[in-house]
């Protein structure tokens, strides 16, 4: 299934279609499978999730196992999880997110060191964090709330209010890009 009908079956807006890029750097190209040809034991796993505690909590243990047999993978946090918090929440959150992908690996803090900086992708600077054989990246999009009805500090934009047309535009909580379509 090419990522672009994956970001519409995940009920994301085709301007999100950065999840394609991010993964596979062309509109055309379609997702690798699971298992490499050339090397069956090969696996690379992408994650896509609206949070950053949401992989640990609802398959912690499936990735963890995958990443510790030596499973490449992508984690993909569409928002922020902000909550209509400040900054200090929400990176605290993506901490949190980086230092469990630590543990999924069975890695101490000193064992495999935590590089993040910002990247370009499509037009939009994102950051990027890599550990190991692990890529994440934080979109950092606003938190749409229980509702979707979003918070008053981000002008109360979701990814629900895109999705059904009510905003034609969502921006990154940290300034750095928007998103429209």
């Amino acid at each position: 299934m090419p990522v672009f009908d994956l970001a519409l079956w995940l009920g994301l807006p085709s301007g999100l279609v950065l999840v394609q890029v991010l993964l596979l750097g062309s509109a055309t190209r379609k997702l690798p499978l699971v298992r490499s040809s050339s090397n069956p034991a090969e696996q690379y796993d992408v994650v896509v999730v609206a949070h950053q505690d949401d992989w640990q909590v609802f398959m912690g243990d499936i990735i963890a196992k995958r990443i510790r047999a030596g499973d490449s993978a992508t984690f993909i946090y569409l928002t922020a999880g902000d909550d209509g918090r400040d900054s200090l929440y929400w990176r605290t959150r993506e901490t949190g997110a980086l230092q469990s992908m630590l543990v999924a690996a069975d890695k101490k803090p000193g064992d495999s060191p935590i590089s993040c900086s910002t990247v370009q992708v499509a037009e939009h600077e994102i950051q990027q964090c890599l550990i190991g054989s692990t890529k994440s990246y934080f979109l950092r999009l606003p938190d749409g709330n229980r509702n979707g009805a979003g918070f008053r500090g981000h002008s109360y934009q979701s990814l629900r209010k895109l999705r059904i047309g009510k905003i034609t535009a969502i921006a990154a909580i940290d300034g750095r890009t928007s998103y429209h379509g």
